[in-house]
């Protein structure tokens, strides 16, 4: 990875993390939260965002919060405006953390915990997909 740097991904860092994902992730490693994974696919589908990390439930049985972290090619106060404004504003309990802002390497992670809230972890998710398959 450290043949990329820049704060908004490109179009060969994310065939080379599409590519890690399946070919380590999934068929190697088997590091990845399966039940996640129609999701990520979904939300790889977007030409401009791509998943760097995912995780559901620390296999917990009274964790039923999940996360994801993305990278993506539009600007970081598009990012804010368009997707994340939006999901925080429609879902309460969702927390936005950004990463390597400081060393040119952004990326956002999407915390979700819905338990005290009254709704299930694939919600918000299904949401921010709703909001890039109308962009």
């Amino acid at each position: 990875m450290e043949n990329f740097t820049g704060n908004l991904l490109t179009q060969e860092e994310k065939d080379y993390r599409l590519r890690e994902l399946y070919e380590l992730n999934i068929k190697v490693w088997k590091d990845l939260d399966m039940e996640f994974l129609p999701y990520l696919e979904r939300i790889n589908d977007s030409p401009f965002i791509c998943t760097t990390q995912c995780c559901v439930g620390n296999h917990k049985p009274d964790d039923d919060g999940a996360h994801f972290d993305f990278r993506c090619s539009k600007p970081p106060e598009w990012v804010i405006d368009n997707l994340l404004k939006p999901l925080v504003e429609k879902f309460s309990g969702i927390h936005i953390s950004l990463y390597g802002l400081h060393c040119d390497m952004l990326r956002y992670c999407i915390w979700i915990h819905p338990k005290e809230y009254g709704y299930q972890w694939w919600e918000p998710v299904e949401y921010f997909i709703s909001l890039l398959e109308d962009m």
